[in-house]
């Protein structure tokens, strides 16, 4: 019961912000908690509408608390926390990922620019996002493109760690330390479709 209390009075919040005098409602877009506003969900995108930059604070706030929600409010927005949210969402966020790559489809380079800090940051999920989305935008518009940016904007030092990174394969970091030996006789022989069993394959 007061879960759905909660969400009644976060709704109307929400259309208040959104259709309620704009002089009576902008002093709540810096007292209100962007939490208690993240159920609101895509109910935020008009108040961006109507509000602008001004509304920043509590949609991005919400977008942090709860990207599934809020993330495709975020689409038109280019800046560091936007970049941050779309990164982490197309890393682990599976119901969040199309609209990710919209975001970076969207905003190309310069919205991967923003993510170079964390890039070349320390090791965590928030490099780790930061790369994988580097390694997107790099697919889609070329990493010449996309280094030569970093470089223009960071520095040749940076391009390079961002390089290294657009060339680095997540697969590799799953493989064990030293792979097994294969067994005394069995060299590239052993994988020549003439020497499988008959039936191990289809």
């Amino acid at each position: 019961m007061r879960n759905s209390e909660e969400n009644g009075w976060t709704g109307q919040c929400c259309r208040l912000l959104a259709i309620a005098p704009a002089e009576l409602m902008a002093p709540y877009l810096e007292s209100w908690d962007p939490r208690e506003l993240a159920s609101c969900g895509e109910q935020l995108a008009p108040v961006l509408a109507r509000f602008g930059p001004a509304a920043l604070r509590l949609v991005l706030g919400a977008a942090v608390a709860r990207p599934a929600q809020v993330a495709p409010v975020l689409l038109p927005v280019r800046g560091a926390v936007a970049a941050g949210v779309m990164a982490d969402a197309l890393l682990r966020l599976k119901s969040v990922q199309p609209v990710a790559r919209s975001w970076f489809a969207r905003h190309g380079v310069a919205g991967a620019l923003l993510l170079v800090p964390a890039a070349v940051g320390k090791a965590g999920r928030e490099r780790a996002a930061a790369e994988h989305a580097l390694r997107l935008v790099a697919a889609r518009q070329g990493a010449e493109a996309l280094t030569a940016a970093v470089a223009e904007r960071y520095g040749e030092r940076v391009a390079e760690v961002v390089a290294d990174a657009l060339d680095f394969d997540p697969l590799q970091a799953e493989l064990p330390a030293k792979l097994p030996e294969l067994p005394p006789g069995c060299g590239w022989r052993c994988c020549r479709r003439s020497n499988w069993p008959t039936g191990a394959v289809p």
